[in-house]
């Protein structure tokens, strides 16, 4: 037992002269963080980003419980019940014959607009404030876990616990356009 302790200090000790420590870290976290994968809608981005990560945070037995139930009891299935709502309202507008191609634009640019203020606000705040303060606490997060900054911003008076149940309210009742 001790021969395998000082096997592994040794080793350790020799991957820090070989690859440096910054490389190392490095190498840590981009283990543990890998590549982002893919949106499940690219208008909302932080909502996507909220399915891939608590998906991915499951699988590392540091996350914290209490960020894992969230996830799976309110982030995860109102984040991907509204992109689902998103995506059918764009089909809905796209295949509507009826439409000029200027009013598709408008209604099309309109349902953008709406989710992309009402809903990445929620999901924002929970990568942000959420994760992030596990992230601060030490555990690293993985890179789907990072905030898309250009979408999503709290508009005051607004908290994020505001955008978040409304996030979880507009689960039970997505918004619509042109009504």
């Amino acid at each position: 037992m001790k021969t395998a302790r000082y096997l592994m200090a040794t080793l350790a000790v020799c991957a820090l002269l070989v690859a440096g420590c910054g490389d190392l870290k490095d190498a840590v976290e981009q283990s543990i963080q890998g590549d982002a994968a893919a949106l499940k809608e690219g208008d909302m981005p932080n909502c996507s980003r909220v399915l891939n990560c608590c998906t991915k945070l499951k699988t590392y037995s540091l996350t914290p419980e209490d960020v894992i139930t969230v996830c799976d009891d309110t982030l995860s299935p109102s984040a991907d019940s509204l992109i689902t709502s998103y995506q059918q309202a764009r089909q809905g507008i796209e295949n509507d014959g009826a439409l000029t191609a200027e009013t598709r634009a408008g209604l099309l640019d309109e349902l953008k607009t709406t989710y992309q203020d009402s809903i990445e606000p929620g999901c924002r705040c929970f990568l942000d404030q959420t994760v992030g303060d596990v992230s601060a606490d030490g555990f690293l997060s993985p890179a789907d876990c990072e905030v898309v900054e250009s979408v999503g911003a709290l508009t005051p008076p607004a908290t994020c616990e505001d955008a978040q149940d409304a996030l979880v309210g507009f689960a039970q009742d997505p918004p619509t356009v042109g009504n």
